[in-house]
């Protein structure tokens, strides 16, 4: 291969690459993991939600595993992705139990923008 087309295939790799990176840093998903109920019985001016620290996995539209998000303390997390659709598939913190659960949700990022997810663990309190 001449030296010339051998750079000129390098170079437009490496603009390639420089391009996802910025479109990936630029927009992806914002979620807010919160869990409940807390309390069995709600009264007037209860809370019996809270924020949960939770583990979610990642998935491109077509199932492909793309990374998992862990959300702090405060239930919060920020994750980077390319613009296109996802699956959010809350993680079980006991898989024995069954409990908290949270169902997976569906999303679309779009191109420079943070997609907001809220994500609803269920306690089973009845």
């Amino acid at each position: 291969m001449h030296p010339r087309a051998l750079l000129t295939i390098v170079a437009a790799a490496v603009v390639m690459m420089s391009t996802n990176t910025a479109c990936a840093s630029s927009s992806g998903i914002q979620i807010v993991v919160t869990l409940g109920p807390t309390c069995p019985v709600q009264r007037l001016g209860q809370n019996c939600e809270r924020p949960y620290a939770a583990s979610i996995g990642v998935y491109s539209g077509s199932g492909q595993f793309e990374t998992t998000a862990r959300t702090g303390k405060d239930g919060r997390a920020r994750v980077a992705l390319s613009p296109g659709e996802y699956v959010l598939r809350p993680q079980l913190a006991d898989p024995a139990r069954g409990y908290p659960r949270a169902n997976p949700i569906t999303i679309r990022v779009r191109p420079g923008e943070f997609s907001s997810a809220n994500i609803q663990y269920d306690t089973g309190i009845r």
